[in-house]
């Protein structure tokens, strides 16, 4: 352990963050999210975990763990940071592993895991992930371009229900708990520092540098790209369409289009629709988000796509955060309506005029004469009816029926009533007075 870390324990009540890395170099960006972690979160220090080897990360180009103490130690001289080997002494590289040991140690402390925005995104990737939630709470610091694939992630998505705002009440909340801070963002890189610090001689092991591939190369692709996106999400219904214009601005991409769906399926088709036109065109693109559907990320290099729900989207506000990029709504095109034309006019032939050398009679129609047998079946069917009717009227001599004589009934006669037998009384014996106590001769 640390010269100040105590031997058995600390009793103070403090609230202390956490923030673990390799530290290859310490730069100014690692101090300026520590102080704004300190002044969001009221914390009174920062501890640097400085590990011996991030599993995540390539050995080659690290410097040694002596060399990287030393940085950091200078680097935050005169503040409220701290620097710690305490994964070296414990022999582990598992950060929740290391947590755990320090919430046991110190159990009168309040810790909290300082992150940045990518490494939340990466964050399902660490050994038992989800213990380290459920261990200490932790705060996510913005870092450009990581912030809207973090948000987006596996990590964040889980966890979802526990966010909390940045302030001193995340300490109060039971675990899991966590929040986003949306500091102001800092252009420091390790690994920019680590190549303009790479050795002018050729080495037999030349070291990997990163470089930044981008798909559109020219303003013609950018634009038929930007179009491409913004046909298929018009195609798609898609509501309140907005360009961001963020060339010079961001090192995240030249363009951002925000987009509204109606639902998550909507939401979910427009995005995978985005994707296959501008693979179709041949540019690379990604999406991330797509399962939930509340929030989709389609990152195609220099044009970045949002699409959000419109609750969602109320709520992060993008365009309120990008009001420097000069935000320009795309109108959507008008529907094409098809007129249904008039049919043409039927010419009717003229009737022939009457040929004047034709006699009269024969010009003349003949008068339609009605067919004999409809009126015999009609005269049938009135004498049918007439029978009918005198039948009716007729009445019918009803039979008489002789009825036989009535008997004459019985006479009833009444039953003489049994006289009742006379409940047997048991004789009366008189009361006899009670006797008076005799009295007691003096």
């Amino acid at each position: 352990m640390t010269r100040f870390l105590p031997v058995f324990g600390d009793r103070r009540k403090r609230r202390i963050g956490l923030l673990g890395g390799s530290f290859n170099p310490a730069h100014d960006g690692h101090v300026h999210i520590s102080r704004e972690a300190m002044k969001l979160l009221g914390l009174h220090e920062v501890w640097w975990l400085v590990s011996p080897q991030n599993p995540l990360k390539p050995a080659r180009g690290m410097a040694p763990l002596a060399n990287r103490l030393a940085a950091a130690r200078a680097k935050t001289a005169g503040t409220q940071i701290r620097i710690s080997d305490l994964e070296s002494k414990l022999g582990t590289v598992r950060t929740a592993k290391v947590v755990a040991n320090l919430q046991q140690r110190f159990p009168h402390i309040a810790f909290v895991w300082l992150m940045g925005a990518d490494n939340l995104e990466q964050f399902p990737q660490w050994w038992r992930w989800t213990q380290i939630f459920h261990t200490v709470c932790v705060a996510v610091l913005d870092r450009s371009p990581y912030a809207y694939r973090a948000l987006a992630g596996a990590a964040a998505q889980r966890f979802r229900r526990s966010r909390t705002r940045p302030t001193r009440a995340l300490f109060k909340r039971d675990l899991p708990a966590w929040s986003y801070l949306a500091i102001k963002r800092h252009d420091a890189s390790g690994t920019a520092i680590r190549q303009l610090h790479l050795p002018t001689t050729e080495s037999p092991t030349p070291q990997r540098q990163e470089t930044t591939i981008t798909t559109a190369t020219t303003a013609g692709d950018l634009e038929s790209k930007i179009a491409a996106i913004i046909t298929s999400l018009d195609d798609d219904k898609g509501r309140d369409i907005v360009r961001l214009n963020l060339a010079g601005k961001s090192s995240m991409a030249d363009c951002m289009i925000v987009a509204s769906g109606t639902s998550t399926r909507a939401v979910s088709a427009m995005a995978e629709h985005v994707v296959t036109k501008l693979k179709g065109l041949g540019f690379t693109a990604r999406s991330e988000g797509r399962k939930q559907g509340d929030w989709v990320l389609v990152d195609s290099g220099d044009v970045v796509v949002q699409i959000f729900r419109p609750e969602v989207r109320a709520f992060y506000d993008i365009e309120r955060l990008w009001t420097n990029a000069a935000p320009v709504p795309i109108k959507p095109t008008a529907p094409v309506v098809t007129t249904i034309s008039s049919p043409a006019p039927v010419v009717v032939p003229a009737a022939p005029k009457p040929d004047p050398a034709l006699p009269i009679t024969a010009m003349t129609k003949p008068k339609a004469r009605k067919p004999v047998a409809k009126k015999k079946a009609k005269a049938k069917v009135k004498a049918k009816t007439k029978a009918k009717t005198k039948a009716k009227t007729k009445p019918k001599a009803k039979p008489q029926i002789k009825s036989p004589a009535k008997a004459k009934p019985k006479a009833k006669t009444k039953a003489k009533p049994k006289p009742k037998a006379k409940p047997k009384t048991k004789p009366k014996t008189k009361k006899q007075p009670a006797r008076k106590p005799a009295r007691k001769k003096r």
